[in-house]
């Protein structure tokens, strides 16, 4: 485990820190922490998902829109959907 470091707001621009970077990405929405472990010892784990966005696809956004519209849809509605454009 890493010793912590004394560090104030001007070390954090200062450095291109992964704890710097990682903030910065949480705060544009671009990560998310999907899980926290901590132990009996007092260590904290964070588990964090996320990716960079792509460049925009127009057909992307669409099926992003209809998904938020449609966000009490189930799986199965959408399984039922996908084969009955396979059977047209």
């Amino acid at each position: 485990m890493r010793k912590k470091q004394n560090r104030n707001k001007d070390d954090l621009f200062a450095d291109k820190s992964l704890e710097f970077i990682a903030a910065i990405l949480i705060l544009c929405g671009q990560l998310s922490v999907d899980r926290v472990l901590i132990s009996r010892d007092g260590e904290v784990e964070l588990r964090m998902i996320g990716e960079f966005r792509s460049p925009k696809n127009p057909q992307v956004d669409e099926l992003q829109r209809f998904l938020k519209n449609n966000g009490d849809m189930s799986i199965d509605h959408v399984i039922e959907a996908f084969k009955q454009k396979l059977n047209d």
